[in-house]
């Protein structure tokens, strides 16, 4: 199983809820065109605590369907535990399963929605997509959104946490990602080449307000895998409670790469009139 470097802390569940409301205001039309919209099944490959959940229950109601995937278990139980607490358990259901392979029936799909989820596997993006357009209907459609993490900017007064990003992306490198998948045009490709025909993209830059860099989360994992030591950390939790206890939260910018695409049609099937 791939592994992903964020862990679950109560930091990285507020990002992704920032995420999440940051997608809605400027990805509408994308998911128009994706056709999330009233009575349509999706399925969030990768959806980690369930962020985007309570979104596509919302944009699906009152007759869709939603079905979340994540091959981590802390990340399903706080995906079911949402869904429970937000009352769309009836309309929403969890799989432990990997994104490559999720045991779902076969074209039972309007939508599959994948997001910050390929930037961390890189090695098995291409039979993520393969699988992703086999649980496709005809006419289905694929919402795809990766950051671009290697132009992730911090101010000069959080350069701790940008020696920090960069010793993230190293070891992402080394781990086969792609850590700048985000940037435009890159998403696009790698979908094209995986067999899919892109309708529509839009490109941004978020601005960011966060307590910590992201890459805080994998300190451990990088500390396992030799791209920090234990003193590093030291070093930069010092550095970031002083600029917290100083400047405050931290302000970035994240660049954000959408794009939305579908399946060829299938040999003697004619693609469904616009």
């Amino acid at each position: 199983m791939p592994e992903y470097s964020f862990t679950l802390d109560q930091a990285e569940l507020a990002r992704y809820d920032a995420m999440a409301a940051r997608a809605l205001e400027h990805e509408a039309g994308l998911w128009d065109t994706a056709g999330i919209t009233a009575g349509a099944a999706v399925v969030d490959l990768g959806c980690g605590p369930g962020a985007f959940l309570a979104a596509l229950a919302a944009r699906t109601a009152p007759s869709g369907t939603v079905t979340g995937v994540d091959a981590a278990g802390p990340a399903v139980a706080a995906a079911r535990a949402m869904a429970g607490q937000r009352g769309i358990g009836s309309r929403v259901r969890i799989v432990h399963a990997g994104a490559q392979r999720t045991g779902l029936e076969p074209a039972s799909f309007n939508v599959v929605f994948i997001r910050n989820l390929l930037v961390h596997n890189g090695p098995a993006a291409g039979a993520i997509l393969r699988h992703a357009r086999g649980l496709l209907r005809p006419g289905g459609h694929l919402l795809c959104a990766e950051p671009d993490i290697t132009a992730l900017r911090f101010p000069a007064r959080a350069a701790a946490e940008q020696e920090l990003e960069q010793r993230w992306i190293q070891m992402m490198r080394s781990m086969g990602n792609d850590p700048g998948l985000g940037a435009e045009g890159k998403l696009a490709a790698l979908i094209s080449a995986a067999g899919f025909i892109p309708d529509s993209a839009a490109h941004r830059v978020d601005p960011l307000e966060v307590e910590r860099s992201p890459a805080w989360t994998a300190r451990h994992m990088m500390v396992d895998k030799g791209f920090a030591t234990n003193a590093d950390i030291v070093r930069w939790d010092t550095a970031i409670a002083a600029r917290l206890r100083d400047v405050g939260p931290l302000a970035c910018k994240l660049p954000v790469n959408a794009v939305v695409a579908h399946p060829p049609p299938a040999p003697g099937r004619q693609p469904p009139a616009s």
